[in-house]
């Protein structure tokens, strides 16, 4: 859209230089006399020289925006990469989150029944004991 714009401005800005020359042609060939001529070539020349020179910085311009459109479009690209970077980051720290989350929970059921085992253990080796206290070593 950008660069259709600038393109216009081209073609808008070389077709008023070529207009602006026709009209002084006609002028050129409405004044017959010397003192036309002479206006024609001290006033006319330096003017075109100059609209010339304008036209040129013109397009110079007009390259330096199609440049700096072409680097905001990069720029666009880069930044919804980041975006989809940030993204996928958020994902990846979410779901070490969650496995961190579950490995806590795991390592407490872990301890939890280490313990249980403990007590079982303790009161197997206590009913034993009891077991043995009412038999007679022969």
């Amino acid at each position: 859209m950008k660069l259709n714009t600038l393109n216009e401005d081209v073609e808008n800005t070389t077709f008023s230089k070529s207009d602006y020359s026709e009209y002084w042609e006609h002028l050129r060939t409405q004044w017959n006399d010397a003192a036309g001529r002479g206006v024609n070539t001290r006033e006319m020349t330096p003017l075109l020289t100059t609209y010339d020179e304008l036209l040129e910085q013109n397009v110079k311009v007009t390259q330096v925006k199609e440049r700096c459109a072409e680097h905001f479009e990069q720029l666009q690209k880069l930044l919804n990469q980041a975006a989809h970077h940030d993204e996928q980051f958020t994902d990846m720290m979410s779901l070490l989150s969650n496995q961190s989350q579950e490995r806590d929970r795991t390592l407490r059921t872990s301890e939890n029944m280490a313990k249980q085992v403990e007590e079982q253990q303790k009161s197997v080796a206590a009913k034993k004991q009891a077991a043995n206290s009412h038999v007679k070593p022969i």
